[in-house]
């Protein structure tokens, strides 16, 4: 598996370059998100929380690698990502949260 840092750089430096190819998109794009992990009824946390469970699912490394990232900055703790819940109609439980362990030393 490669380093969750890097990955992380990685998904920074292709929405650079997707950013310079579609300018008007990718910026507009990024408001979006921003505007909606505003806190709110959610915190930023609880938000990225939920974003990770969503990566876990869909299996996206990159996603799991960012949003475990964001998490981190937003306060959320290794216990923390333990206690995830966890939804019974997923049988691959047990992967997933494997699957997650190398993603909880970014912070």
């Amino acid at each position: 598996m490669t380093n969750p840092r890097k990955m992380v750089q990685n998904f920074k430096n292709g929405m650079g370059i997707l950013s310079g190819a579609m300018p008007e998109t990718i910026p507009a794009l990024g408001a979006f998100i921003n505007t909606a992990q505003k806190e709110g009824v959610l915190t930023c946390r609880e938000k990225e929380l939920i974003a990770i469970g969503v990566a876990l699912y869909t299996g996206c490394n990159e996603c799991i690698a960012v949003h475990c990232q964001k998490a981190f900055e937003a306060g959320c703790t290794r216990p923390k990502f333990l206690r995830l819940p966890v939804w019974p109609s997923s049988s691959a439980v047990v992967p997933c949260l494997l699957k997650a362990q190398p993603f909880f030393r970014i912070a």
